[in-house]
């Protein structure tokens, strides 16, 4: 955030502060009804009181002449209700469960007789269809958080339970989110909480997943360049309710058409409480394939993710009745290494030939660089048998004078550079591929190409047939605070921050080189002012205001191993791995579009007056939101693609594919 941004967001927040003579909370539920004595008539005049169980925070209001009674603005929780009114028993109601975000009515009955008898209830008498307006949805609390399997700890993989939602909650064989035909974006949650873009595969009703709306606290938490989608995930521990409305008519959801997910930090109580969870993965504890590796003589292959993950949180009084605290914390560990990957690399040798014989080329350049060297643990010995099979990409050629191919020690001799060349394109040639039309080719069926073979083969091993290791981690830690203020009997203040680092690293070089992992480490945060005034039984005034920021500069996180200074280069014309394989390559650089800064800003504040009078509620507000997107992928897209067929292309720099995304009018960098 720039420091204009933030001087700004600070001024606005000192001046809602004076404008207002007391503060504000997120909490946007409300329990109405409507006194009633034991003929139906209604009762005016009586005095309605609610407790908070957990805080002892307590609201009183008088009845008008209609019997109406509402208090708005609750945090979720349990409550008492008592009504008292002249010439009738007290009623009270021992528990009445009050969920996020959500309007509730409960009618009072109350019996003639002296004000000092009581009718109690003792059962909190739940509708099972809820009345107080037209949504459709449901609550999830913290304890079907804990008790229900969430994959990846993600609290939100719990919205399909919902009614009126639709998802499937696919995953690939490797773990990875499959989304619906409808959505597009960051394609759900692979990472927990710790997702920077959390995009859940449901549906409300079928709208498509971009439309659904993520607040947190009461304020926004969406990202700017996917819709649909969560830019801060809370954590299980964090959670006090969410509630989930499938279908809404509410005029303040009205940004978004889809499911509105609102989330509700767990406050403290009276009352200490804590939690702790701890989750164990190890892969000695996973069996190993039975029937061995993808190939003869291939390492056996099993599950190698390693995973640990720590929750905690600790909630309490700090001044009874008065000030609460409540922290919570999220820490993560995945090592997610695979083996099962397996292709032909270049030799070292061929790396030192080219170098050697190609002084002052791209290809000598290229195999100078830092983390060049595949990672793998076996070379599977496998000679020339694809090579010599290859004949579906060279028609009518077969080996069968090992003019090719031949072997040498783990790896296979392909040829050799040369210094000759029928086309001559800058300083080296290129190699030419198999032509039936060429009469000397046509009269020697198995004369193999220049393309293949280039100066003809030398007894080094030019290619290895090798089992990869690509290395995966995921780290992240969570942070979440909350403290809420009974200022006065009128006046509550509330805020809750979140902090979320994520360091994810993944090797998708085909070839699982040093030089093109790819780091994604984003911190995001959320931070949320929240305040409520009553000014009277009738009048309620709310305001809200909450800052929401998503930064990762993927090229400062790279390191010095990962080099984007080189392209996109695949190395194609390699032997098949069988005879019904598609064709394999060679890979080097991080692929182009990987990597770019990303830092996104979101700016909100919302002030909303609710006035009861008789049995009607009219309420009136305002919304602003500031939303910046200062996302650089520029760089990652100028990059160029390289394809050249076979080795002795490669050396003399001679590609047959070139690919780049440039601006049309400059030809420069694009604008993206």
């Amino acid at each position: 955030m720039s420091k204009r941004l933030l001087l700004n967001f600070l001024a606005v927040a000192v001046c809602a502060l004076c404008l207002c003579s007391t503060a504000l909370a997120q909490f946007n539920a409300s329990l109405s009804g409507t006194v009633q004595d034991s003929t139906g008539a209604v009762v005016a005049n009586a005095t309605v009181t609610l407790v908070n169980l957990g805080t002892n925070q307590t609201q009183t209001t008088v009845t008008p002449n209609t019997g109406f009674y509402r208090f708005g603005q609750l945090p979720p929780g349990h409550y008492k209700l008592t009504a008292t009114a002249a010439g009738f028993k007290g009623y009270t109601i021992a528990d009445v469960n009050i969920a996020a975000e959500t309007a509730r009515s409960v009618n009072v009955n109350l019996a003639p007789g002296e004000a000092t008898d009581t009718v109690n209830v003792t059962a909190d008498q739940t509708p099972v269809l809820q009345t107080a307006d037209a949504s459709i949805g449901s609550t999830i609390d913290s304890e079907q958080i804990h008790r229900l399997p969430v994959f990846g700890a993600n609290p939100y993989e719990l919205l399909r339970t919902i009614p009126g939602i639709a998802g499937d909650s696919a995953r690939s064989g490797a773990g990875q989110a499959i989304f619906l035909p409808n959505a597009s974006g960051p394609n759900g949650s692979n990472s927990g909480v710790f997702q920077t873009e959390n995009q859940t595969q449901i549906s409300a009703n079928g709208q498509r997943a971009a439309d659904n709306n993520y607040t947190l606290d009461g304020v926004s938490v969406n990202s700017l360049s996917h819709g649909g989608a969560a830019v801060v995930t809370p954590n299980q521990e964090a959670i006090g309710q969410m509630t989930v409305l499938s279908t809404s008519y509410d005029a303040a959801d009205g940004r978004n058409t889809g499911a509105q997910i609102k989330s509700i930090t767990k406050n403290g109580t009276n009352d200490m409480h804590g939690s702790l969870f701890f989750l164990y993965d190890e892969p000695g504890l996973n069996a190993y394939n039975k029937w061995g590796g993808p190939t003869p003589g291939s390492l056996r292959t099993r599950a190698e993710n390693k995973q640990r993950n720590w929750i905690a949180s600790l909630g309490g009084p700090i001044a009874k009745d008065k000030l609460f605290y409540f922290f919570s914390w999220q820490g993560y560990t995945q090592v997610s290494n695979s083996y099962a990957s397996q292709g032909w690399v270049e030799t070292s040798a061929f790396r030192s030939l080219i170098q050697a014989t190609r002084p002052g080329s791209v290809g000598s350049a290229l195999f100078s660089t830092a983390g060049l060297d595949p990672r793998y643990v076996k070379v599977l010995n496998r000679g020339c048998a694809d090579y010599s099979a290859n004949q579906s990409m060279y028609p009518g050629q077969t080996d069968t004078n090992g003019l090719w191919c031949r072997a040498v020690g783990n790896g296979i001799d392909v040829g050799s550079p040369t210094a000759g060349g029928a086309t001559q394109i800058g300083q080296y040639p290129t190699y030419r591929r198999f032509d039936p039309l060429d009469p000397l080719q046509a009269t020697n069926p198995n004369l193999p190409s220049q393309e293949e073979v280039g100066g003809g083969l030398d007894n080094v091993a030019d290619l290895q047939y090798v089992q990869f290791f690509k290395p995966g981690h995921s780290r992240g830690n969570q942070w979440n605070a909350r403290g809420d203020w009974q200022i006065t009997s009128s006046d509550l203040l509330a805020g809750s921050v979140y902090f979320t680092k994520l360091d994810n690293l993944t090797a998708p070089n085909n070839d699982s080189r040093p030089q093109g992992d790819i780091p994604f480490k984003p911190l995001n945060s959320a931070a949320t002012i929240l305040w409520i005034h009553t000014f009277s039984s009738a009048w309620i005034n709310e305001f809200r205001a909450n800052g929401t920021r998503f930064k990762d500069d993927q090229l400062a996180d790279s390191g010095s191993l990962v080099n984007y200074g080189i392209p996109e280069i695949h190395l194609e014309g390699l032997p098949y791995t069988s005879a019904n394989a598609s064709a394999p390559q060679i890979q080097f650089g991080v692929p182009q579009g990987s990597g770019g800064s990303f830092a996104q800003n979101t700016i909100e504040f919302r002030d909303t007056v609710t006035h009861t009078f008789g049995s009607h509620i009219l309420k009136a507000g305002v919304e602003f939101r500031f939303e910046q997107d200062n996302d650089d992928t520029v760089s990652s897209h100028a990059r160029p693609v390289y394809s050249l067929r076979g080795l002795w292309n490669l050396a003399n720099d001679t590609p047959v594919f070139e690919g780049i995304v440039a601006n049309p009018n400059t030809g420069g960098a694009p604008s993206l």
